[in-house]
């Protein structure tokens, strides 16, 4: 599983710094306009297209046309935000996304649910309005629902960063309770079994959850040294500019004069950053040059500026390239080449193992590490994990733009990685050497940790992921 960015960028999904006036007026022929301008942007540059709606079974540009219709029904510009928001949550990409703030009603309500082989279950305990919930209760249906599955599928529109379960076939979130259409009722009724008993509630999005007082945890950027054994941990809670000589320095510190037999990267939980400090990292650790091949495609160029191309290092042909893995896709070649990724002069010259810890939460940038596991030459590094449920891999900066009418802004990257893509198995690029499902005892040991997290104490004795690394 892979995730580069080709160049730092920032945040992708945080709103404009500019707010946005819900006051603006705009007619129902400029809505459509806009529709069309928004729709036309989705066609040419989104480039997963095709191979969604062939392993999802479901038409985006299907899905989106019929939206076109509910513009009779706006009555005010909120109305045309809100059906923007659903166009741009249907084409299932982190970075095609709106970038406009939108006016959300208030939600205090979070779940602690996990997904897991099909089914949600509750990782941690709660109680709300005075009914207790154990981890470990099992959904069975939403709102009257029975067939879960059927209906989180239908809150594709409504809930962004949907996932996908390419064994089972079918969408899922651990968050599909945050959907727009549920946050708009105001409640949403869950039904539990645990214990062949049945816990069911309306759940007030403007009410919290009550959890069990937890202790104070901090999670900062480290370096330790595992003595007993002889292992270099590193975590690393997001990819911040900031830390990219950070790394650098303590590597070094922490491992002069150690014997390390392996050296372990932590990245669970990471929202991203700039994938050049992973890059910085593995400079930090590696005896010589380790080579990649990227391969990044997508639609016609033809409408990307020259500028843009030239500042990702696009291949100015662009030609139309029949894939063997893809072949009946009209894909174009925009990146096709070998990296290196040259250590430092100072670099601790590691040739033993490194493992790279990942979960279920991690985002953007804050994978781009992982794809040294995939990409390497060699068999000594592995990547230990949670499967996303997204398309993953390297790609360009999102390309930036505004509707005419309504000045709504969005985004949506252009490319592509067809890195390692062997056919249509693994074109999503979301796979580990070692796959691990936490139970829930590992969440409820997780939720009990204090002082600093995942503290060495912790990873020895009650981390799932680290357990093959110990050869437990």
């Amino acid at each position: 599983m892979k995730v580069l960015f080709l160049f730092p960028i920032l945040h992708l999904f945080v709103s404009l710094n500019s707010a946005f006036s819900q006051d603006t007026t705009v007619s129902r022929q400029q809505m459509y306009e806009d529709f069309d301008v928004l729709f036309e942007h989705i066609k040419t540059t989104n480039p997963y297209l095709d191979i969604k709606k062939e392993l999802y079974s479901y038409s985006i540009l299907d899905t989106i046309a019929s939206f076109r219709a509910e513009i009779e029904n706006c009555t005010s510009f909120r109305d045309f935000h809100f059906l923007t928001k659903k166009v741009m949550n249907t084409c299932l990409d982190g970075h095609a996304a709106m970038t406009t703030p939108v006016d959300y009603p208030p939600t205090e309500l979070y779940l602690p649910l996990v997904y897991q082989q099909g089914e949600y279950r509750i990782k941690r305990s709660f109680t709300y309005r005075s009914v207790h919930f154990p981890a470990g209760s099992k959904l069975v249906a939403i709102n009257g629902n029975p067939s879960i599955h059927e209906e989180v599928a239908r809150q594709v529109p409504y809930r962004y960063l949907m996932r996908w379960d390419n064994a089972l076939q079918q969408f899922y979130s651990e968050l599909f309770f945050l959907s727009d259409f549920y946050i708009h009722q105001g409640h949403i009724r869950l039904d539990f079994e645990i214990n062949n008993a049945l816990l069911s509630t309306d759940f007030q999005f403007h009410e919290a959850v009550e959890f069990e007082a937890s202790q104070n945890r901090n999670d900062p950027p480290r370096v330790d040294y595992l003595e007993a054994e002889k292992i270099l941990y590193l975590r690393v809670p997001t990819m911040d500019w900031s830390a990219r000589k950070f790394y650098r320095k303590e590597i070094n510190k922490c491992a002069k004069g150690k014997e390390i037999e392996k050296v372990v990267i932590d990245v669970r939980n990471n929202y991203g950053g700039s994938s050049l400090v992973g890059r910085n990292i593995f400079r930090a650790l590696l005896p010589s040059p380790m080579t990649f091949h990227i391969r990044l495609y997508g639609n016609d160029p033809t409408n990307i500026s020259k500028k843009y191309k030239k500042m990702h290092g696009f291949d100015s042909h662009h030609p139309l390239d029949t894939l063997h893995e893809l072949n009946d896709l009209q894909l174009y070649r925009y990146i096709d080449k070998k990296e290196a990724i040259q250590p430092y002069s100072n670099s601790i010259r590691h040739s033993g193992p490194i493992y790279i810890l990942s979960n279920e939460h991690l985002y953007s940038a804050g994978g781009a590490i992982l794809m040294f596991a995939n990409h390497s030459a060699t068999d000594r590094i592995f990547s230990i994990g949670t499967p996303t449920g997204w398309f993953l891999g390297e790609f360009s900066d999102p390309i930036h733009f505004t509707l005419p009418h309504s000045k709504l802004q969005f985004q949506i990257a252009p490319s592509m990685s067809l890195t390692d893509v062997r056919d249509r198995s693994n074109v999503m690029l979301d796979s580990y050497d070692t796959v691990i499902y936490p139970s829930i005892s590992d969440y409820n040991n997780y939720y009990e940790q204090g002082g600093t997290l995942y503290a060495p104490d912790f990873l020895l004795k009650a981390d799932p992921y680290f357990k093959p690394i110990l050869g437990d």
